[in-house]
């Protein structure tokens, strides 16, 4: 019956002629199937509970006089009258909003308690149902790596996903190293810093130090440097530096010579001990 009604409807909304551009043709035929559904079959009512549905009509009385209020308050915002008869229609709504909600659903507790407390099963998930409506899990069709089919089934999804993730995981990067040096900015050589600097230039860079000290780990040379000069600086560092490799030639002359530390000689016979604390265990003796 549904059928035969939705069919009349449909041939007396098409037109006796559709228009020859393929947009119009579209929207003709669009707008007429639209209206035929809308007429015969009507919109899809919501099939679920819901706590303001059982309470519409008492909360639309009180949620209409608020509106009242508010108009005449908006007519005269001076009034303080008017703003306090809205403040309270709000706070009536407020209240008488919250109060049919928890009543709403502690019944509708009560009844699932109920159902479940008599093992009704088939009750019990119905008016779960019929309160948080049915829950669906579908899954999204997707196209293929070329675009040309529909992929539908669970297996085909899956798979496509795994392409997708390994092209997009797995891709080597060409990279031409030509062209990221040509992209890169270039600036000039600044042939002025090869130049070697003068004794006056390290003197005035040495003073333009931030209250006389270096940042570096022989700052003590360098202040000993500023106080004493460059040239008492250069002469210490060499002199240094050739203790250091007359004791480096004298190890390698005599590799089996035993260094004994420095206060390691017995002052009461002159025995000369490997370490100090050696030393401690040999005055014990001259002590007893």
């Amino acid at each position: 019956m549904s059928r035969q009604l939705f069919q009349q409807q449909l041939a007396l909304e098409f037109p006796e002629e559709f228009s020859v551009p393929v947009s119009t043709h579209w929207d003709e035929l669009k707008s007429s199937i639209l209206t035929t559904c809308q007429n015969t079959l009507g919109h899809r009512q919501k099939k679920h509970q819901d706590w303001f549905d059982s309470n519409d009509q008492s909360l639309k009385e009180l949620i209409d006089q608020k509106r009242t209020a508010l108009m005449d308050f908006k007519k005269d915002p001076k009034s303080t009258a008017k703003k306090a008869a809205y403040q309270q229609k709000k706070a009536i709504v407020q209240r008488e909003t919250r109060r049919l909600k928890n009543k709403w659903w502690t019944d509708k507790a009560k009844e699932i308690q109920g159902l479940a407390d008599r093992n009704d099963t088939r009750g019990f998930f119905s008016a779960t149902k019929a309160v948080y409506g049915p829950s669906t899990h579908g899954q999204a069709p997707l196209r293929s790596k070329d675009g040309t089919n529909l992929l539908k089934t669970k297996t085909e999804i899956n798979a496509r996903w795994k392409e997708h993730f390994e092209d997009l995981l797995n891709t080597n990067p060409v990279i031409d190293e030509e062209e990221v040096l040509g992209v890169l900015p270039e600036h000039d050589l600044a042939e002025n810093l090869a130049i070697t600097p003068t004794l006056e230039e390290t003197k005035q860079a040495i003073h333009s130090l931030k209250n006389n000290k270096a940042p570096a780990k022989d700052r003590s040379e360098w202040i000993s440097a500023i106080h004493h000069g460059t040239k008492t600086f250069e002469e210490t560092k060499l002199s240094k530096a050739e203790e250091k490799r007359q004791i480096r030639k004298e190890r390698k002359r005599n590799p089996n010579r035993q260094r004994l530390p420095p206060n390691a000689t017995c002052p009461t016979c002159g025995k000369q001990c490997a370490s100090r604390l050696g030393l401690l265990s040999h005055q014990r003796v001259h002590a007893n």
